[in-house]
């Protein structure tokens, strides 16, 4: 027995209604030669999908016999599966729209090893069919089930007269199919047309509830408008799949050939009976269920021989695994390389940062993984070019989880992550802004806290008030009645003069400023008219009015300087003209040298009064930057809360059944989000700012240097620290006195914070890197009710990963490795394993596991094994229904341990509680492994 469908459970048409030119009702025309190779050319051209048939004959298996003579001689290449299925017309009736009787149909389908067929066919009519009497009437209690028999029994000796008026017994051949020679390899089906008349006009709703829990499905040839009502009908008995099929009887029924049965299993009689356990593996509908959902996935993973670690001789043997588009289950015992396929993976596509195994992979060069988009575009990836290796799917590493969750208030972070929201509340500018206010409030501070050699404040009001007013009394002592009035008007053309001198530079640097502001708009005008030559394009800009104003205004100014001169030089004429000889020139230089200092103090003066108006605004604007802060944090809070309340309730896209499910992952699980004081991280940092000192304890007091501080600055909640940010009066310098302010503290009583403290607290409160190290928007979570704090590391695991699930849930592969090690085993068994199941619809599920109840109860389509011999590391795969137990005969060559059993086997040997596993799931139906005994011949090695 080889592993032939390594891709594991996929959908396939199957056709299990055909009758063959030996049925004994069939409209092909004769049983001849040349009718069967019509027939059979027939069903090698049905569509690509049909992958399974079941050669459904009235009573007799003649025609699966034939059937089978033609695949023998290599013949229907194109179908994986042909059963033998027999049409019992049993003594059961009903009524067609309450008039005609119709006879229930039971078909019967025999497990048949298709290589050993012949023998097998003899047992089914020798051990089947001749066991049950061609009906119950007395007179036929000899009589078996047989052509003849019915000939002989007919008034006119002719098949179809036999057939029409004899029916054998359901009783007998129900308890003959479920008797133990045949219940493990019959699967009984009823026609729904007959089963559905079979209570009207008789009463017989209890027989017909009767007959379908009797059987393991239910026949319909109906259109697929007509199914859904269908569907409904057998709904309300229990959960039989239905299976459609054209029933077809002649080469008509070929003509516009269609049958809407898929299946997604293995195409095996053990594909079929899970499908039994699993009713969700059966739709009913014209196109392939694979292409309802449109999702990326990992399509294959292959690897020739390859060494892995550079100090460890392990290495990959060569293989090729095409992977399923669903759930892929990895399993295999310790040290076998399950999570270390894994790791390649993670390697060549970027995902190992944190995964130190992962990274010590040191050989990959023969490792290739391909990857199939939502478009159905294939694209493969190597270790070349790692950087270049990007692809959006999740992966969860083994342990990973554990290390999130081990430290509760790293969740947060992690919230933020998967809620794809940004911690920071202010942006990049309005951090920039703040930062742009405290520095220049600084700046300020420091210009007025400037000093000369004599610890004077020379940016004060009264020191240059009083320079200002020394100078004007030097002035006074150099003059008298007879020049004051000279020198005075002297004084003033000076003042003017600066004055003219000031708007001559201004001027000049305008002229500058329009030629330049001109030659670059102007520039940027023509890029844009060049880009889009086809549009009306922008003017250009003409500033020479202006310039040539300015120019004008620039020689009038010229001239205004040069009356201010010469009339200083006719003060000087009159000086002299009045008889004051001397040295006029050093007497109008002092007044000039103090006229200009003078100058200089008003200036400053005013430079005073501006910045002290501006330190007025920044400061007004640092207060309500307060009242900005806390709107920003409320937004985050907000963004939070709406983030959280969308999730739950999904996208308006999506269908019912991904918000229900959800709902489902996030079950017990509530975030929300908290504005975050923390106390002791404020004031552990404040420590390092303020004078110790001033709080300093005496050894006999029982307060502590935290205590003075927390008592002094007052801030224990957050509303206090926003009183303290909005310079409300809340710092308590003397209990007996009044509070004050922040501005006030910095201002009035520096000397409560170190030599640099002011700065330091400054950029403590308002710098966001500073701040948010005491104070931001957390998400808070809760499982159950519970805080994280409360949770034991397998709770927060599930917490993390209900999360993870939910916030990207029909997306990109998940790729998770050993999710038991981490998790709740409760969660596993009642949410994960049902969540899974579902989710596995949307989204690629590719997990490590040694739990049994994931692979078997989420109902994995595809398992691959790892084995490890001698630190060669080797896999196989394939689906949960692959069953089988290699019998090699004494002498025979040893087979590699992969390939002498199933799936199935590997799972119950491999995991804990396996064989339960599936014991427990198959309750519905027995499901046993076929023993295949082999030849001595060599099978070909993995």
């Amino acid at each position: 027995m080889e592993y032939k469908y390594l891709k594991g459970s996929d959908w396939r048409i199957w056709d299990l209604h055909i009758h063959t030119p030996k049925s004994i009702v069939n409209d092909y025309g004769g049983d001849t030669e040349e009718t069967w190779e019509k027939f059979i050319t027939q069903l090698e051209n049905l569509p690509e999908d049909v992958k399974v048939i079941g050669i459904n004959d009235y009573y007799f298996i003649d025609g699966y016999e034939k059937v089978m003579s033609y695949r023998e001689k290599g013949r229907l290449k194109n179908i994986d599966m042909i059963f033998p299925i027999l049409e019992f017309r049993v003594d059961t009736f009903g009524t067609n729209n309450g008039k005609n009787f119709l006879k229930t149909n039971l078909h019967i389908l025999f497990n048949v090893d298709m290589e050993n067929y012949i023998q097998e066919v003899q047992a089914i009519k020798k051990e089947f069919i001749s066991r049950i009497k061609l009906s119950k009437l007395s007179k036929h209690q000899t009589k078996e089930l047989s052509i003849d028999n019915f000939i002989a029994e007919a008034d006119d000796n002719k098949l179809k007269t036999g057939f029409s008026n004899y029916f054998p017994c359901t009783q007998e051949v129900l308890e003959l199919a479920k008797g133990e020679r045949w219940k493990e390899s019959t699967f009984l089906f009823l026609g729904f047309k007959e089963w559905d008349n079979t209570d009207k006009g008789t009463q017989l709703k209890d027989y017909k509830t009767e007959m379908y829990d009797a059987v393991n499905g239910i026949f319909s040839d109906t259109t697929i408008d007509k199914l859904d009502k269908k569907k409904e009908a057998l709904e309300r008995f229990g959960d039989l799949n239905l299976f459609h099929s054209k029933d077809i009887h002649g080469f008509n029924d070929f003509d516009n050939y269609y049958c809407y049965s898929w299946l997604k299993a293995d195409p095996t009689y053990e594909g079929l009976k899970q499908v039994f356990i699993e009713p969700e593996r059966v739709l009913t509908q014209e196109n392939n269920p694979s292409k309802n959902i449109s999702k990326p996935y990992f399509s294959s993973i292959k690897f020739d021989e390859t060494l892995l670690f550079e100090s460890k001789n392990v290495k990959f043997s060569r293989n090729h695994l095409p992977l399923n588009r669903d759930l892929v289950a990895i399993i295999g015992g310790r040290g076998t390389g399950k999570s270390l396929l894994l790791d390649a993976i993670s390697k060549i596509l970027n995902k190992a940062k944190d995964n130190r195994r992962a990274n010590s992979i040191s050989q990959l060069q023969n490792f290739e993984i391909a990857f199939t988009s939502e478009d159905g575009t294939e694209k493969s990836f190597h270790c070349d070019g790692l950087e270049e290796n990007i692809i959006d799917y999740t992966h969860v590493s083994q342990s990973e989880v554990q290390k999130i969750v081990e430290d509760p208030r790293s969740l947060g972070d992690t919230i933020f992550n998967l809620l794809l929201i940004k911690p920071e509340t202010l942006t990049e500018k309005e951090e920039a802004t703040i930062h742009e206010i405290i520095n220049d409030i600084n700046e300020i501070k420091d210009w007025f806290n400037q000093e000369n050699g004599d610890s004077q404040l020379i940016n004060s009001l009264d020191y240059n008030e009083k320079l200002k007013q020394e100078y004007n009394k030097k002035i006074s002592s150099i003059t008298n009645e007879q020049n004051k009035s000279l020198i005075e008007k002297y004084r003033n053309n000076k003042k003017i003069k600066m004055k003219y001198e000031v708007f001559q530079s201004n001027t000049n640097e305008l002229v500058t400023e329009l030629a330049e502001a001109e030659q670059e708009m102007n520039k940027k005008f023509n890029a844009l008219n060049e880009e889009f030559s086809d549009f009306t394009p922008v003017p250009m800009i003409d500033l020479k009015e202006q310039s040539e104003a300015l120019k004008k205004l620039n020689t009038h100014i010229l001239s205004l300087l040069e009356l201010a001169k010469s009339e200083n030089s006719q003060i000087e004429n009159e000086f002299r003209s009045e008889g004051i000889e001397g040295d006029i020139s050093t007497l109008l230089g002092k007044v000039q040298g103090y006229q200009l200092e003078i100058e200089k103090c008003e200036q400053k003066i005013q430079t005073i009064k501006d910045k002290q108006l501006t330190l007025g605004v920044l400061l007004e604007r640092r207060k309500k930057f307060a009242d900005y802060l806390n709107n920003k944090m409320l937004e985050q809070k907000q963004k939070i809360d709406t983030k959280w309340i969308d999730l739950k309730k999904g996208n308006d896209d999506w269908k019912e059944e991904q918000k229900e499910l959800v709902q489902k992952i996030l079950d017990g699980i509530d975030v929300y989000a908290d504005i975050h004081f923390d106390k002791d991280i404020f004031y552990t940092k404040l420590e390092r700012m303020v004078n110790g000192t001033k709080f300093r304890t005496s050894k006999k007091s029982v307060e502590t240097k935290r205590d003075k501080l927390e008592a002094f600055f007052n801030v224990k909640f957050y509303s206090d620290f926003m009183k303290l940010l909005s310079n409300e009066p809340i710092i308590i310098i003397d209990p007996d006195e009044p509070e004050i302010s922040l501005e006030e503290l910095l201002t009035d009583y520096p000397d409560y914070l170190s030599s640099h403290g002011e700065y330091q607290f400054s950029n403590y409160l308002f710098s966001s890197v500073e701040r948010e190290q005491y104070l931001k928007v957390v998400p808070k979570v809760k499982y159950n009710g519970k805080d994280p704090e409360e949770l034991s590391i397998g709770q927060r695991g599930t917490l993390f990963i209900s999360l993870k699930l939910a916030t990207d849930s029909f997306s990109n592969p998940f790729i998770f490795d050993q999710p038991e090690d981490d998790l709740d085993n409760k969660f596993i068994v009642d949410k994960l394993i049902p969540i899974l199941k579902d989710l596995k619809k949307y989204r690629q599920i590719i997990i490590v596991t040694h739990n049994a109840n994931i692979v078997v109860n989420a109902d994995a389509d595809q398992v691959i094994v790892a084995h490890n011999e001698s630190e060669e590391l080797s896999y196989i795969s394939g689906s949960l229904e692959n069953t089988f137990t290699l019998v090699q005969p004494v002498g025979a060559e040893t087979q590699h341990p992969l390939k002498v059993k199933g799936i199935k086997e590997h799972v119950c040997d491999i995991l804990e509680g396996g064989k339960a596993a599936f014991d427990r799931r198959e309750k519905k139906y027995a499901i046993k492994s076929k023993e295949i005994h082999v030849k001595k011949k060599v099978l070909q090695q993995i």
